[in-house]
């Protein structure tokens, strides 16, 4: 018997309903460069022409950031197909936090969640819990907020490069960013430590706005903002270092920041990040975790994969160093981590023949440009490039380092064709031609599996309320939260596991639901397979149903 899956009535309302919230946000995000050139047409219908001319930037900017947020936001409930085991996960905490206080291994308000047993960052989860409150535990509410950040995103890199340069400038990059591959395709799903760059970028443009426009409290907005920045991934603990420590020293011996100001921010920073400060401490130190105000708990993790990663804690520490950083800067020139939903190959981050451009605008930043506001990229660049000797690199690992080569890709384009309007349109016409390709290769792509689930969804919602044993063959990647997922199951679920050490605790079965197959076959339990399975479980025993790709056998009713 074939089960075919049915849209319901209501299936097809929330599917029509999430699709109209994602072109209004669309639409609502570059409102800001809009309003001023409707209010002055409004007052003085007979002077559009001159008003148009006045605000063409501002114009022309609505219109690309509103075309960059609808290929961030439209559809995103149905692609990319099926959901991401970590972002799963961060979904399923957030709901577990709004309705339980506590995660899914039972810790109240966790400054950073255990997940797997290795960690997992929480600043995402807390973002998701006002949109699961308002749309429930959907694939649609996980992964809007990535979507609509990257989009504001848009707003931020104009606001920054219009203070860094001009309005042409800050039109380019705001063009760029649009349509950048990397950027459209980490905005449409909910990866928790995606959003970092966003933060970086926010905070390194109120460090710009500060020095533009010596207004003390904007030094002080951007330190709290990268004090929240550790909290969305666990590379900022090697980042904020490098980046924060020489940004301020420069800036006070240019006498843009004094003394005690520096100190100011730098205690706002840590103030913020403390939790987290202590989460590390108690972890490498083998500690116990203690809970803040005895609420916020700072956890001890089943394992430290930061330490795995790092070749800080190796005792291999130059080789594992020099390693990680050749194999970062490949990751860099070519632009490919072989994981096609951080990159496709043809195209890679910001389109690979765009390197030229980049390396001429280092050269710009680097050696020829003395604004201070601009070093301030530099600094953000080195110590990205820092980064890249600790940690094992990705594309995700080492996504701190593509905004800034954006930045100068961007510098490097108007450097060699910024005068030449001919030159200029034929390189703003082809990076459109290979957006174009590029969308429409990547809303056909087939994410490779088993990294996105989406044919299970179903089979989960169908064994929901089973009273019996149900063995599930381990076909993809923790199998497990996608059941907690899409059946609201309790944070108290009884739980074994297959290993409790190690970088990830797998979980063997919850309450009845088991990851494995028995070699004890029981007529009266139910197995879920794969429709290729090699399993010698005899299907004439049992009432076989089809759910897409899967074979449920069910105990026969006699």
């Amino acid at each position: 018997m074939y089960i075919k899956p049915i849209q319901n009535n209501m299936n097809m309302k929330g599917n029509i309903m999430e699709y109209i919230i994602e072109i209004l946000i669309s639409f609502l995000i570059p409102l800001v460069f809009i309003i001023k050139p409707l209010k002055e047409t409004i007052k003085n219908k007979q002077n559009i022409k001159n008003i148009i001319k006045k605000y063409q930037y501002e114009i022309i900017v609505y219109f690309i950031i509103l075309v960059g947020s609808l290929v961030r936001l439209a559809g995103l409930h149905i692609f990319p197909q099926g959901l991401n085991a970590d972002e799963t996960s961060s979904g399923y905490e957030a709901w577990s936090i709004l309705n339980y206080g506590i995660d899914r291994n039972l810790k109240s308000y966790p400054v950073f969640l255990i997940s797997w047993g290795s960690g997992q960052n929480a600043l995402y989860t807390y973002i998701l819990i006002p949109f699961i409150k308002i749309f429930g535990l959907t694939e649609f509410a996980t992964r809007l907020p990535m979507a609509i950040i990257s989009s504001m995103s848009l707003v931020v890199i104009y606001y920054m490069c219009n203070e860094l340069s001009n309005k042409k400038m800050a039109m380019l990059a705001t063009f760029f960013l649009a349509i950048c591959p990397w950027h459209i395709m980490k905005s449409r799903y909910g990866l928790e430590s995606n959003i970092f760059p966003d933060i970086i970028l926010l905070a390194t443009t109120y460090i710009i706005f500060f020095i533009k426009r010596e207004k003390i409290s904007y030094i002080y907005i951007a330190f709290a903002i990268l004090g929240l920045s550790a909290y969305s991934y666990g590379t900022s603990y090697f980042f904020l270092p490098f980046y924060v420590i020489p940004l301020l020293i420069y800036l006070i011996i240019s006498k843009k920041l004094k003394i005690r100001h520096a100190i100011i921010a730098l205690t706002i920073l840590m103030i913020i990040a403390m939790p987290i400060i202590m989460m590390v401490i108690i972890n490498t130190f083998d500690l116990p975790e203690f809970k803040i105000f005895g609420v916020f708990t700072v956890p001890r993790l089943v394992s430290n994969r930061y330490e795995e990663l790092c070749p800080v804690f190796s005792n291999q520490f130059l080789s594992k160093s020099i390693s990680n950083f050749k194999e970062g800067m490949k990751i860099v020139l070519l632009q490919n981590d072989t994981m096609v939903w951080n990159a496709i190959p043809v195209f890679g981050v910001f389109y690979i023949f765009s390197i030229p451009f980049t390396i001429l605008g280092i050269m710009c930043f680097i050696m020829k440009d003395k604004k201070i506001e601009n070093k301030v990229i530099n600094f953000w660049c080195i110590a990205s490039f820092l980064m890249l000797f600790a940690v094992e690199p990705n594309m995700v690992r080492i996504n701190i380092i593509w905004i800034p080569l954006i930045i100068y890709t961007i510098y490097g384009i108007d450097l060699a064709f910024g005068n030449k309007k001919v030159l200029l349109s034929i390189t703003i016409t082809t990076y459109i031609i290979y957006f174009s390709i590029f969308e429409f290769t990547y809303m056909h792509t087939k994410f490779s599996y088993p990294a996105f689930i989406d044919d299970a969804k179903e089979v989960i919602k169908y064994l929901d309320n089973k009273d019996t044993d149900i063995y599930i063959e381990y076909t993809f990647k923790e199998p497990y939260i996608y059941f907690m997922f899409y059946n609201r199951m309790s944070p108290y679920v009884t739980k074994e596991y297959f290993s409790e050490h190690g970088i990830f605790a797998n979980v063997k079965s919850i309450n009845n639901y088991h990851f494995y197959i028995s070699k004890d076959i029981n007529i009266n339990d139910i197995y879920v397979l794969k429709e290729n399975s090699n399993s010698i479980i005899n299907y004439r025993e049992f009432n076989k149903i089809k759910i897409q790709k899967y074979i449920i056998l069910e105990p026969k009713i006699n």
